[in-house]
């Protein structure tokens, strides 16, 4: 089995839910577990809502049955175009190049301070119908800005409600008939932040008061004082500091969480493992290239060290020497002498005997010897 990651720890919920003030910064944050039987590496990513960009991502190399956190860090926007914002915390594992877990996440922007401005009347003859505007704002950045929806609901034997969307001036109308007489309960509310009411008194032969313009409105702030804002809280004495790392690498102290008094210096060394070396630190934000750091946690402090794959070295060919031609010494090798070589002894020849010479009839001639002679010669050839 190859690594394979999940989350381990994710806030409280199965769909996280992330509350931001305007203009602040927050967190979004997981614990990543490997629960694979192989070591392996990470990419933990942060996508927009509709998973068409890459927002922020880290590399984490996780051991077999290990675990490391992973913090994403973001600024909520300082002018509301809508009350909340959807992100996708994905994992993936860049061995087997899927994704291995995935989850949807949930942001609120909360402003801290609204108001509503309403023009509800306080008495209404039996059957008239009024229309009630209101306007809802909320404080950011050192000014009043328009919110752009609210609920308009009133009282008639239950309640009756109305969602209207404000217009870019944060205002809002709906037309309510008062049918029933007697005292009836009319609220303009901001969702889950804020409401402004009033007793509408509604009589038979009573004159309808006039809708009172926004302009004159009691103004209902609902949170404490508007700004400035109320004194910050004296700081803890203990804050956290959260280690994370990226890459093929570790830290001392190791990445995790750890928890110091106020004011107490901590040097962070980073270690690189074999062909990455050491990038840079990011101290809440802050780059920072030098290794190791000291830093005094005077509030909470997240910390992530960052290692990087090693160059690989470039190689120069060592040019090749050209070779030293020597010429050969010549050997001379003496020509030898030929000796004489002996003559051998012409061989010896036996001489063959002399042949014994076969005798050889002579033809007389007849003409000289006659025919005396030849009588003689044929006797004696007779004879022998």
């Amino acid at each position: 089995m190859a690594s394979k990651f999940r989350t381990l720890e994710t806030w409280a919920t199965l769909s996280p839910v992330v509350v931001a003030g305007l203009g602040e910064q927050y967190t979004i944050y997981a614990v990543v577990e490997n629960i694979g039987d192989r070591d392996g590496s990470v990419e933990v990513r942060l996508l927009d809502g509709f998973k068409r960009n890459i927002l922020d991502s880290r590399v984490l190399f996780i051991p077999a049955g290990g675990s490391a956190r992973v913090v994403f860090v973001r600024v909520a926007p300082a002018v509301l175009t809508s009350s909340y914002e959807t992100f996708y915390l994905s994992y993936l594992n860049l061995e087997t190049g899927q994704v291995d877990w995935e989850r949807l996440i949930t942001v609120n922007y909360i402003p801290r301070t609204v108001r509503i401005t309403a023009n509800i009347p306080d008495t209404v003859k039996l059957g008239d119908c009024v229309v009630i505007t209101a306007k809802a704002e909320y404080y950011s950045q050192g000014q009043w800005l328009p919110y752009s929806y609210v609920i308009i609901r009133f009282w008639k034997g239950n309640f009756t409600a109305y969602s209207v969307t404000a217009n870019e001036n944060g205002e809002a109308s709906y037309r309510i008939c008062f049918d029933q007489a007697g005292v009836q309960y009319v609220a303009v509310d901001i969702p889950d932040k804020a409401t402004v009411y009033k007793y509408v008194t509604v009589e038979e032969e009573a004159e309808t008061s006039p809708p009172i313009p926004l302009s004159t409105t009691t103004q209902v702030t609902v949170t404490a004082p508007t700004p400035p804002a109320p004194p910050t809280p004296a700081p803890p004495a203990v804050v956290m500091l959260s280690i994370l790392v990226s890459g093929y690498g570790t830290s001392e102290p190791p990445a995790g969480l750890y928890y110091y008094d106020r004011g107490t210096t901590v040097t962070i060394k980073a270690i690189p493992y074999e062909n990455w070396v050491f990038d840079h630190f990011l101290v809440n934000g802050e780059r920072r290239t030098e290794n190791p750091i000291t830093i005094t946690l005077d509030k909470d402090t997240v910390v992530g060290v960052f290692f990087t794959l090693a160059p690989k070295p470039t190689i120069t060919p060592t040019p090749a020497p050209t070779p030293t031609i020597t010429p050969p010494t010549p050997t001379v090798t003496p020509t030898p002498i030929p000796q004489p070589q002996p003559v051998p002894a012409p061989p010896e020849v036996t001489p063959a005997p002399a042949p014994t010479p076969t005798p050889t009839r002579v033809q007389p001639d007849l003409v000289k010897l006659g025919l005396l002679g030849y009588l003689i010669y044929e006797l004696t050839k007779r004879k022998r």
